[in-house]
């Protein structure tokens, strides 16, 4: 081999080298980017699952929701009528979370 020859494989050499570390560095870039996205995403399941747990508590387990006519529509909502004091009367609104919750 002379030496013109050499010198074109160790410049060939030296550009593959480079464009492994290239590939390499994009491997890494993507590892990073693809991790950022399951801790988000396991995070934001978290979130979810503590406001689930939280609203499944802090709700009232009701048998009988307030029910709604076609004739009432527009107006309040039609109670059940069971006996005073019965937990069936009313739903009341789901609660929010507390905000330390979903931070």
């Amino acid at each position: 081999m002379s030496l013109t020859e050499l010198e074109v494989v160790r410049d060939q050499r030296v550009e593959v080298e480079k464009m492994q570390t290239q590939v390499g560095e994009r491997i890494e870039e993507e590892n990073l980017k693809q991790a950022i996205l399951t801790d988000r995403a396991a995070a934001q399941d978290h979130r979810l699952q503590a406001h689930l747990y939280v609203n499944d508590f802090s709700a009232p387990h009701t048998t009988t929701p307030t029910s709604y006519s076609l004739a009432s529509l527009g107006s309040a909502p039609q109670q059940s009528h069971n006996h005073i004091g019965s937990t069936t009367d009313a739903v009341p609104p789901v609660l929010a979370p507390p905000l330390w919750l979903l931070h």
